[in-house]
This record gives C-alpha cells, structure tokens and sequence, in this order.
C-alpha cells in the first residue's frame, strides 16, 4: 500500500509536469491559480499538502479536470489503485 508522501510527490511532478509541458513558469501558474509562486513550489515539491479548492485552482489554468490530474498523479504512485469492475448499475 502506498504511503500518504507518496501522494503527495506524484501530485507535485504531476503538477510540475504539466506546467512544464504546456511552458508555464512556476509564476505564471501561481498567478493564474491564485496563489504565491512560493506556495507552488511547496506543492510541487511535495511539502504543502494542497486542499481540495487548491486542486481545483491549479486544474483550471493547467487546461485538466480536478479529477484527471489526481488519476495522472495516482498512476505515478509505486501501488495503483486498479480500475474497479463496473457493477451493472
């Protein structure tokens, strides 16, 4: 099973990836999220353990769903949790 830090980490290389990939610096996120470049880098560096309204923040301008950017993030953690079967309903 996985440990909480484990998490954490993958949400902040997810995070710092994407911003990355689409050419964001640290500061044009933060500003776009509403937060402190300072407060990003704790992020990505897995030190600030983000609230659900941050994820939601930092989606937005990173052009990803709050919940797809949390799938990506959880399929970087060393024990996945699989897809579950769908029950007919």
């Amino acid at each position: 099973m996985s440990r909480p830090d484990d998490a954490l980490v993958a949400l902040g290389r997810t995070i710092r990836e994407l911003r990355e990939e689409q050419q964001l610096s640290r500061r044009t996120l933060a500003q776009r999220a509403g937060m402190t470049p300072r407060r990003l880098r704790a992020i990505e560096n897995a030190r600030h353990d983000p609230t659900f309204d941050v994820i939601f923040a930092l989606a937005r301008p990173l052009h990803i769903r709050p919940h797809d950017l949390i799938d990506r993030a959880e399929e970087l953690t060393p024990d996945p949790i699989p897809p579950q079967p769908n029950d007919g309903a």
